[in-house]
């Protein structure tokens, strides 16, 4: 994930008057659109755990637009490994699921939105997301289809509330797809 549909909804909270942390990794060259964000920037999965955590209480509405690998490789070298010391296979581990923490964290005043990126069939998984991981709202988008997901400038998605209300986005621009989104948490 570039960044650009989190600070998209920075942005459009910020217009809205909100007070915006925003949490992120490497952005790539997007710096200079955080005017009026609070950015805490991190540069691996364990850091922006830490952070979230450490900013979550403060929080009123958490958004998890990052898509955060679920696994990672156990071993690292720092250094090329030669082609006769590499291994068939990779050893891997389970990468810790923020949202899934914040859920037992969460307090009756607070919102926990999360993000759906998905292939085919974007809306069953979805669902099942929302309720394993008991949030208010999650955003369903297809990371398959032309000029969406990561690393464009447009978006579509389907969001879906925890009462079963579904609100259809069609293709635009990220920043308007975070005020539509805005609007539809505000309706909770």
């Amino acid at each position: 994930s570039t960044g650009k549909m989190g600070i998209s909804i920075g942005m459009a909270a910020f217009h809205r008057v909100a007070t915006v942390t925003l949490i992120h990794g490497p952005l790539h060259g997007h710096e200079l659109n955080l005017t009026g964000l609070n950015p805490l920037p991190v540069t691996n999965a364990k850091q922006m755990r830490q952070c979230v955590l450490d900013e979550f209480t403060q929080a009123h509405w958490t958004i998890m637009a990052a898509a955060v690998a679920d696994m990672k490789p156990i071993h690292y070298t720092s250094h090329k490994l030669p082609k006769a010391s590499l291994s068939n296979t990779i050893q891997q581990e389970l990468v810790p699921d923020i949202l899934t923490e914040l859920r037992v964290l969460k307090q009756p005043h607070q919102l926990l939105i999360g993000f759906a990126a998905q292939t085919g069939d974007i809306i069953t998984p979805a669902l099942e997301k929302l309720r394993r991981k008991h949030l208010d709202v999650i955003v369903a988008n297809a990371i398959d289809q032309p000029n969406c997901g990561f690393a464009s400038d447009t978006n579509e998605a389907v969001l879906i509330g925890s009462r079963g209300h579904q609100h259809s986005i069609p293709l635009n621009s990220k920043l308007h797809l975070a005020h539509q989104l805005l609007d539809f948490i505000g309706l909770i």
